[in-house]
């Protein structure tokens, strides 16, 4: 009877799962077909990744290392032991579901071996339907002074963890929150280089993956791929692609990181038609000769 229960618990969490991803999932799919951009979309988001995912070589070792990683994280460390505790008072299917599908999160964040903190944004919603649980289960108790323990440590726990969340996700630290670091302020001094440069139509490119440049500077990218790297190293077509872009000659300035390997993919086009008319720092600004 108990059995029977809990499979028509399951069959019901399954069916408002499935009318959930519809009602968020159709609204996009329908713009995307709208837009004709469906085809572009699974190719950046599905059959891009593959070859992506695929190109990394990975070794027993890097995902035990990243499995660790991942494990040793704020969202895990809260979320494991509420879990189980939650599952040992109420036996409940739904935190079976979620401790299941915590382990799998961690398992496929570390298959490729690579530990990027961002990944692990994936545990964040378990951690919150944890502290919900939690929450719930104590202010069922009639111990007041117990409750407020319980909820109040619980409470810091999160904060805590909130406000150590930066660290968590630390590649963007430096361009977010750190807006005084030495390489905010070369970005900074290369868009205030562009905006003297150029007119607000005018198109730019920045090689690399600086696209806070394009915000900084109010210009609009002259391709598509307004960043290069790393995705040029997977597919071939992407760098192609975008050398035919700016061989039409149509990008009014070109920023380039000194070290960056693009400075050799475009140094004919560079030598041609572009002049060198500022730096910053290891940032490179070349600008559209004035007969080209």
């Amino acid at each position: 009877m108990h059995k029977r229960k809990n499979t028509k618990q399951l069959i019901g969490y399954i069916i408002r799962f499935l009318l959930g991803f519809a009602a968020i999932t159709l609204p996009i799919l329908i713009w995307l077909i709208c837009g004709k951009a469906l085809d572009a979309f699974l190719y950046d988001y599905l059959a891009f990744n593959f070859i992506y995912s695929s190109a990394i070589k990975t070794d027993p070792t890097s995902v035990i290392k990243a499995v660790n990683f991942f494990i040793m994280s704020g969202p895990v460390l809260i979320s494991v032991p509420i879990l189980v505790y939650v599952l040992v008072k109420e036996r409940k299917m739904i935190d079976i579901l979620c401790l299941v599908s915590l382990v799998l999160s961690i398992l496929l964040s570390s298959v490729s071996g690579q530990q990027y903190e961002h990944y692990g944004m994936i545990f964040c919603p378990i951690t919150i339907f944890s502290a919900v649980r939690f929450f719930v289960l104590q202010n069922e108790r009639k111990d007041k002074l117990l409750k407020a323990v319980y909820i109040s440590s619980l409470s810091l726990l999160l904060i805590a963890y909130s406000a150590n969340f930066v660290y968590f996700l630390y590649p963007l630290k430096e361009t977010i929150l750190n807006r005084e670091s030495e390489y905010y302020n070369e970005m900074k001094k290369a868009a205030e280089i562009i905006k003297n440069n150029t007119e607000e139509t005018d198109k730019i490119s920045v090689c690399g993956n600086l696209n806070l440049i394009y915000l900084l500077a109010d210009r609009e990218s002259s391709s598509r791929y307004s960043f290069q790297y790393p995705i040029i190293e997977f597919d071939t077509e992407i760098k192609n692609e975008y050398v035919s872009d700016i061989s039409k000659l149509e990008t009014e300035i070109i920023v380039i990181n000194n070290i960056d390997t693009m400075h050799n993919i475009l140094e004919e086009i560079l030598d041609k038609h572009y002049e060198l008319i500022d730096t910053a720092g290891v940032l490179y600004i070349y600008k559209k000769l004035p007969d080209t």
